[in-house]
């Protein structure tokens, strides 16, 4: 039986209560019922039983079909539908229903607390009983299943503001694969296989175009007044309910970024398209990535921190993000937008020296240690794509994105990384990558580029030394792409460390043995090749102080 003991007295509660009204049930029955509970049979399925109640898993998806007693000819246009959510302890919360063909519609919700959940429904047409004033109740039981968002909840900022981390606190790896094409052109065939792989690549996010493209669209239809094609969404949700059931975050790009143009929509159409798509799929985990590709800055900045609070509200707990056009950084534009919880960034199609120079030590270097509050930093377009023309004095694609991507891991707070270039990161790689850092601490590392001594990326950005070191001071990592030995400030040191040597292309590890001067220590790598060198504490770190 899973679930803490809060969650688990709140059904309790909710099952009390309930059959003290059910007197009709023989008393050997309810005896029976809680003789199963208390054997191990799911409480859960002794609540369906008794209470005649639908329930669901704590962070699963509730639906709930409503029919329409209105006859529209363009009903997502015409009515909206809200509903609001009142929790076990009497939180009130309130989302979007959306409109799912005839006169169909739904709304979907996955309840963070146990016990009794009530709803009521509103319609912007009270007239239409269907939808409007429709009361009931629900009970959310204990967390259920294997997944990683079964277990531990969806994906939030985590409370230090620094990285990314379930709802139960567990630090979640942002490592993402962009597919090409976008959602809805991909078959369903094609797309199987890609989690598939994906999964077993040890990816754990899939970041992907919702096709919201004005004038090619297949998930709507016109401009001033559009109309929705139920029919295309329902084959998104099905994409998305495969991506939840093999592991992996989906990170839908809501919107294509052009908000200017001959077939670009008005912003009214665009908050009402935005918020469609959200109220489809927020109940499963959602990394939303509000556009991409359009100008972040001036007054076209304005109309999309218009759209964001439009769309989210003032705060979401879910992350949200935007993707701008290379090294174009929004993190100052959009200080003020709490609804921006992550600031996304493209390091740039192309590493040449000046692009290498803005990811090692521009603003991602730099700014993600100024003044509260703290957003996570994330490469959401990391570099080159595919067919276009490596950085000068490289040779190797694969070894060009490698470096890219540990990179943008190290030269700010560790988050994650997206794979721009669809397979560029091989699989191998990949299972390195994220098996190495979710096996250290990597949601506390820092940057701490001022350990290396006489970096050689001050002369060769290509050979530049990121380097970071945990919060408690207990892990440092090393991420050396070209030279034959790296020299580490003594002071940086973890207590009583062991050394050694991680290949990034096949995960194989080497005792490192170092060199030690007055203040430093050189390490010389195994061999040619990058490498990452890890520095572990083996002694115990007593607590800080907690004041």
């Amino acid at each position: 039986m899973r679930g803490n003991f809060g969650e688990m007295q709140g059904v309790f509660t909710t099952l009390k209560n309930t059959m003290k009204m059910m007197i009709q049930i023989p008393l050997v029955w309810r005896a029976g019922f809680l003789g199963l509970a208390l054997l191990g049979v799911p409480v859960v399925r002794a609540a369906e039983i008794i209470a005649e109640q639908t329930v669901v898993p704590k962070w699963q998806a509730y639906e709930k079909t409503l029919t329409s007693t209105a006859t529209y000819t363009n009903p997502w246009q015409q009515a909206e539908l809200t509903v609001t959510l009142t929790s076990p302890g009497g939180v009130m919360k309130q989302i979007y229903g959306f409109w799912d063909g005839g006169k169909t519609w739904r709304f979907r919700f996955a309840p963070d607390a146990g016990g009794q959940w009530e709803f009521t429904t509103s319609c912007s047409d009270p007239a239409n009983t269907g939808l409007h004033g429709q009361k009931g109740t629900f009970l959310c039981g204990p967390p259920q299943g294997a997944t990683r968002f079964q277990e531990h909840g969806p994906v939030q900022v985590a409370t230090t503001g620094r990285s990314l981390a379930h709802a139960d606190g567990t630090p979640f790896f942002w490592l993402a694969d962009a597919p090409a094409g976008d959602g809805t052109e991909i078959a369903e065939a094609d797309w199987a296989a890609l989690v598939d792989k994906r999964a077993a690549e040890k990816f754990t996010a899939v970041q992907f175009s919702a096709g919201s493209k004005a004038g090619a669209s297949r998930i709507y239809s016109g401009r001033e007044q559009i109309t929705i094609h139920p029919a295309e969404f329902a084959k998104l949700d099905a994409k998305i309910l495969r991506l939840e059931k093999a592991g992996l975050l989906s990170a839908p790009i809501l919107l294509e970024g052009e908000i200017k143009g001959v077939n670009s929509l008005p912003s009214a159409q665009v908050v009402k398209l935005a918020r469609y798509m959200v109220a489809r799929w927020q109940a499963s985990p959602c990394f939303w990535i509000l556009s991409s590709g359009g100008h972040y800055f001036g007054g076209e900045g304005n109309h999309w921190k218009q759209i964001g609070r439009a769309v989210f509200g003032s705060q979401t707990p879910a992350p949200v993000a935007l993707i701008p056009p290379p090294r174009h950084w929004i993190a100052s534009e959009f200080s003020g937008e709490r609804w921006m919880n992550v600031v996304g960034y493209a390091s740039g199609s192309n590493l040449d020296p000046e692009a290498l120079r803005w990811l090692q030590e521009g603003p991602v270097a730099k700014d993600w240690n100024q003044p509260p509050p703290a957003r996570p930093f994330l490469n959401l377009r990391s570099a080159p794509l595919s067919g276009q023309s490596l950085s000068p004095g490289a040779t190797n694609r694969a070894n060009e994105i490698r470096r890219s991507l540990y990179w943008s891991l190290l030269n700010a707070p560790t988050v994650g990384v997206s794979s721009s270039d669809p397979g560029s990161l091989v699989a191998a790689e990949a299972k390195v990558m994220t098996e190495f850092f979710t096996g250290i601490d990597f949601a506390h590392l820092r940057p701490m580029p001022f350990a290396v001594v006489n970096n050689p990326g001050v002369q060769n950005p290509l050979k530049f030394i990121a380097l970071a070191r945990s919060e408690k001071k207990d892990v440092l990592v090393a991420y050396v792409p070209e030279e034959r030995t790296v020299e580490i400030l003594l002071e940086s040191f973890p207590p009583s460390p062991d050394v050694k040597w991680i290949n990034p292309r096949t995960g194989e590890k080497s005792p490192a043995v170092g060199v030690v001067t007055e203040r430093s220590c050189q390490f010389p790598t195994p061999g040619e090749g990058d490498w990452i060198l890890l520095l572990r504490s083996q002694a115990k770190i007593a607590p800080a102080n907690v004041k």
